[in-house]
């Protein structure tokens, strides 16, 4: 879970990578390992808070079908989490960068906005 993003006066912007990720850029970076682009656009206060019920679509971003998976298991496993395959790491970029639109939302209208897919099938995942 990172992303590259830079407060600037009151306002979160996102930073692009070379690789267009930082997910990207870890998998570049460590070729023999499993990366996995998850848990970005989550609240981390809500996510750490056991007493907070969440109700979100998960995006998850991998280039390895196994480590998409696990990850998708792991999601599934917390109740309110329901994980979505977006796409191999090069759709990381525009998860990266929503967190930034999330922040600036969440710090303007003094919020918890969170992110949530309708009209997918079950078996979509």
């Amino acid at each position: 879970m990172v992303n590259a993003l830079a407060k600037i006066g009151n306002e979160f912007q996102a930073l692009v990578p070379v690789r267009g990720s930082i997910a990207a850029t870890v998998q570049a970076v460590l070729p023999g390992s499993r990366v996995t682009a998850a848990f970005q656009h989550l609240p981390a206060r809500e996510l750490g808070d056991l007493k907070v019920e969440l109700r979100q679509t998960f995006l998850i971003c991998a280039d390895d079908e196994v480590g998409a998976s696990e990850t998708a298991a792991l999601v599934a496993s917390m109740p309110g989490l329901r994980p979505v395959q977006a796409g191999s790491l090069g759709s990381a970029n525009a998860i990266e960068a929503l967190t930034a639109v999330f922040l600036n939302v969440n710090i303007r209208y003094r919020s918890h906005v969170a992110l949530r897919l309708e009209g997918l099938r079950e078996s979509g995942q």
